[in-house]
């Protein structure tokens, strides 16, 4: 659609969305305009994707960033938690990696993590009984 905007003028071009758009109502036009055609901006539709591109980076990284914030202060409870009920540092760190392994779900190595995981609990569970 929007390689007309190569072949042909601007006003070429708004004939040919013109004819296209028959039958729609005035927000179906809008809206087929701004997304596939010249916005009012003057950007064509390869630069509205290039735009869209990077914005869906920016995005998805600072998506990614609140997602490791909200896992770090659930993590950050947790540890606050086991430190009151009495496990050592040593401990600590191995309900965090177990914590960690039992989460994160990656298909590949899915079985093994919760064998590790399984594991380090009961090692967690034996030493905190044992003192």
């Amino acid at each position: 659609m929007c390689t007309i905007n190569e072949k042909l003028g601007f006003e070429e071009t708004v004939e040919t969305m013109e004819k296209m758009m028959v039958g729609m109502n005035y927000n179906q036009r809008r809206q087929f305009y701004q997304t596939f055609c010249m916005s009012r901006m003057g950007y064509s539709f390869l630069d509205k994707i290039r735009r869209s591109n990077v914005f869906y980076k920016v995005n998805r990284s600072h998506m990614e960033n609140d997602i490791s914030e909200q896992l770090q202060k659930i993590e950050s409870k947790l540890i606050g938690t086991w430190e009151s009920m009495g496990y050592n540092e040593s401990e600590i760190e191995k309900l965090v990696r177990a914590n960690t392994l039992l989460s994160v779900k990656n298909k590949s190595t899915l079985r093994t993590d919760k064998k590790l995981g399984r594991k380090l609990l009961k090692e967690v569970q034996i030493s905190f009984s044992g003192r």
